[in-house]
């Protein structure tokens, strides 16, 4: 017997040519949720400097998903994902003067964790008045990306590379990952079951 979630996904990839209603794609929405939960606590627990909330993160991701999930059931499910990462290119190309401390605070804060476990004193950048909303909802759109098109196709491979990189931050003891890693894992689930 199958399960339910399974069904549904091949359901909505069956068809070839043919497009799917839209609104069914919504059903995945709560595995969204749970990924974006996991992806928002692994941030915040390993930035400090971090400045989006996880209930305010899963909402951003969620309505980003909301708004992605019906492109997949028309035709142009093939282009979501390079169109969008275009867009999101040329979205931060835009924004970059704004987006551009917030990245820099998230690398300071990596910064300071290298300093502290090889001793090795690592320059930090001025980031002075900067604030990394921007720079969050920037990779927020991202996370959303990765998360639409790998619940929509039922491949995991665009979630991967941030579920090894939340590991090894793990393994390497950069912030305390206790809960976000098993909820992000268990939306990994989600999509494979």
């Amino acid at each position: 017997m199958k399960k339910a979630g399974s069904s549904l996904r091949s359901s909505l990839l069956a068809g070839g040519g043919e497009t799917a209603k839209p609104y069914t794609y919504l059903s995945l929405l709560p595995a969204a949720a749970v990924l974006a939960a996991g992806v928002t606590g692994v941030m915040k627990d390993a930035f400090s400097s971090w400045s989006v909330s996880v209930p305010a993160g899963v909402g951003v991701v969620c309505v980003f998903c909301a708004l992605l999930f019906p492109l997949y059931a028309g035709r142009l499910r093939n282009w979501v994902l390079p169109g969008g990462i275009v867009l999101l290119g040329l979205v931060s190309a835009a924004l970059f003067s704004r987006a551009k401390g917030g990245f820099l605070l998230l690398y300071n804060d990596f910064s300071a964790f290298l300093t502290g476990k090889s001793g090795r004193v690592e320059l930090d950048f001025n980031t002075f008045g900067s604030d990394g909303r921007v720079a969050a909802v920037l990779l927020l759109a991202l996370f959303s990306l990765l998360i639409t098109h790998a619940l929509a196709s039922g491949k995991m491979g665009s979630p991967l590379p941030a579920l090894f990189s939340a590991l090894l931050l793990e393994i390497v003891g950069f912030g305390e990952l206790h809960w976000p890693l098993p909820v992000f894992l268990a939306g990994m689930l989600l999509v494979w079951s």
